[in-house]
């Protein structure tokens, strides 16, 4: 989308206003209202404290004419799409991974029901510099405004939108790299993506430690957060390979924060979280020698009996223990996908680094076995293969810039290449524009395999919600190359042998559930043919004859609707998510935390994680929060159950 332009005009009878040409709106009239209340923000555009147009056309100025209105990925049918165009619109941007990112107002989720809803800010510094990014922080500071940070939108707390008028610092146009003249170390601009970053690694015959998701930014809050991949077992986190940061504190500030400059501040970045300490504007990371081996192993399981089930789980838990939680592997084990599969089922897809064919089928071989000849368990079908064991698909070699052959890890299979170079596995953009219901993460620490008859009986009694096992998202028995790294993630991730995690959208079903419903867009006939078609899409047509009560089944055939039963539709969706939220949040979440009560990954916690500070930093926290008062004395950097908010009210817009 072009960025339009905002201008100063000199309006008779109102004076200077701004004026932005994309959208044909006027904007920030000086308010006459009251000013802040004592220990708030000024977040009230209409209030006297909003600043003046003659403020923000100097703020434009000084950022070379980058302050624009955002606009979220809904914008034009809000404004002037007619109901058909704009389900069109929404098809198409439902199959770009990158649509939502590259718009300033657009987030990767349309919220968390109950909890969030995602808030384009009233105008945002579309930063191409440092720079830009010092002038919007100090502006912000100077002026006692809500303050926000993102690159790609990519979070599923909140943490880069707030309600009420706020200034975005975004960072997504920031992008290029600096490779050290080994390729052992490789900085990183603040809007660089994931994807694009492991295509250059690859190239010099390098690997970083990055997200799964391609589209993932490379230099903010994955990292800030800590930060899995694939191989972390084998790497350590993005946090443990963060090498230096160049940071805009709350001061407007920009310092260098490294094991050897600024190194309480350098701590607090490798865990700490994003939206906190300052604005990133580069990360520098170690690499590391491309692998030469890789692969993946998949399996389905399903089972006729409680029993068979329970007994397939402890089976799947003696693998687990001795093969799987090593430096070899990563990847998700999911149990008891009832939308996909069935209640008693057992699905994996676990990358491996480090091994061949035959190593990877021996370390699976007795389980296979197992299962084979329990009678009431067996190996399913997927993509017409007969599977008498787990599928085992090695990645081809690819040749490297010096000539070197290794393993070609990215792109990785089925995955799109764009023109510009990004890329994406299209089976991520059933991630895109979810409204969630509830998300939670504990880890499983390494002591929990000491009984694995006590561990099964967790695992299969959790089977009833359905859950995923992330075997690359705990450090335990992994490489220990991060053993001297000071980090200030959660202590128990370097001794968890993975992370349980649940997730669910509209239904207590599991990895997503109700697709496209997005609560901004007006609730019309072709709004809900939208979800009910995407919805079906996303799971091969059984999702809502499985879910949908009965009587709203109806809905499913929008054309026969009348106009009144388009909206006691839209008010069963409603329900639909009303109940699933509350499930979730009384039900299932505190079902996790009561079998595993050790803590939770930063960047996939429950929003309504209760003592959140012990759950997501555990002995960390008081020293993070000096961190914070240090580097942000006056809180400008504020987000949901980040460092410091609670001396903030659940919007961070007035003092507690």
């Amino acid at each position: 989308m072009a960025m339009g332009c905002l201008c100063l005009v000199l309006v008779p009878g109102l004076g200077l206003i701004l004026y932005y040409a994309s959208s044909g709106r006027a904007l920030s009239l000086r308010g006459s209202g009251p000013a802040a209340p004592a220990g708030c923000r000024c977040t009230n555009t209409s209030d006297e404290c909003w600043p003046a147009a003659s403020a923000w056309a100097s703020l434009n100025a000084s950022v070379g004419g980058r302050l624009i209105v955002p606009e979220s990925q809904v914008q034009a049918c809000l404004v002037n799409l007619p109901a058909a165009a704009c389900s069109g619109e929404l098809r198409r941007e439902a199959q770009d991974e990158y649509f939502n990112q590259d718009l300033a107002g657009a987030y990767q989720i349309v919220g968390w029901s109950g909890a969030w809803r995602p808030v384009p800010s009233t105008y945002a510094v579309a930063a191409e510099s440092a720079d830009d990014m010092v002038a919007a922080v100090r502006f912000a500071g100077a002026h006692n405004l809500r303050l926000v940070v993102k690159n790609t939108g990519h979070d599923y707390l909140g943490r880069s939108s707030a309600e009420g008028g706020s200034l975005l610092v975004w960072t997504h146009r920031v992008v290029g790299t600096s490779w050290s003249g080994d390729n052992r170390t490789v900085t990183v601009q603040a809007g660089v993506v994931w994807g694009s970053l492991y295509l250059e690694a690859q190239a010099r015959g390098r690997y970083v430690q990055g997200g799964w998701c391609p589209s993932v930014g490379a230099s903010g809050g994955f990292t800030l957060g800590g930060g899995y991949g694939p191989f972390s077992k084998a790497h350590g986190t993005g946090a443990d390979n963060l090498l230096a940061a160049t940071v805009v504190l709350a001061s407007g500030e920009l310092v260098n924060a490294s094991s050897a400059s600024h190194t309480d501040l350098f701590w607090a970045l490798r865990g700490g979280g994003g939206g906190t300490f300052g604005v990133v504007t580069s990360m520098t990371y170690r690499t590391h020698p491309a692998p030469l081996k890789t692969g993946v192993a998949k399996g389905l399981v399903e089972c006729k009996t409680d029993a068979g089930f329970a007994d397939m789980v402890k089976n799947f838990t003696v693998v687990f223990s001795q093969e799987l939680v090593s430096e070899h592997w990563g990847g998700i084990a999911t149990f008891g996908d009832d939308v996909r599969f069935s209640r008693r089922s057992l699905y994996f897809y676990l990358p491996y680094m480090g091994l061949d064919a035959a190593q990877v089928r021996a370390a699976f071989s007795a389980f296979a076995g197992q299962v084979a000849s329990s009678g009431v368990c067996g190996w399913q079908r997927q993509d017409e293969e007969e599977w008498h064991g787990p599928h085992v698909e090695e990645n081809a070699m690819t040749t490297t810039e010096s000539g070197e052959e290794i393993s070609k890890v990215y792109p990785t299979k089925g995955s799109v290449s764009l023109q510009d170079g990004r890329w994406y596995d299209p089976a991520n953009l059933g991630e895109l524009n979810l409204l969630y219901t509830g998300y939670t993460s504990q880890y499983m620490p390494m002591s929990e395999l000491e009984d694995l008859d006590a561990l099964a009986s967790k695992l299969v009694n959790l089977s009833e919600f359905g859950f995923d096992l992330h075997i690359n998202k705990g450090l335990g028995n992994g490489s220990g190359i991060w053993a001297g790294e000071n980090t200030s993630y959660h202590p128990v991730a370097r001794e968890s042998a993975a992370l349980v995690l649940r997730a669910s959208s509209g239904t207590r079903g599991m990895n997503g559930g109700v697709h496209g419903h997005d609560p901004a867009l007006p609730r019309t006939r072709e709004h809900l043919d939208f979800v009910v078609n995407r919805t079906q899409e996303e799971w091969h047509g059984r999702f809502a004859m499985d879910r949908l009560p009965a009587e709203y089944k109806a809905c499913l055939d929008t054309a026969e609707l009348t106009e009144g039963q388009v909206q006691w539709c839209w008010a069963g969706f409603d329900a639909l998510f009303q109940s699933a939220t509350v499930e979730f949040r009384d039900v299932i979440a505190p079902g996790l935390r009561r079998a595993f009560p050790f803590g939770s990954y930063l960047n996939e916690a429950d929003y309504w994680e209760p003592d959140w500070q012990r759950s997501l930093w555990g002995s960390n926290y008081p020293r993070l929060r000096d961190v914070k008062l240090a580097v942000d004395p006056e809180g400008l950097f504020f987000c949901h159950h980040c460092v410091g908010s609670e001396s903030w009210d659940a919007k961070g817009n007035c003092r507690a």
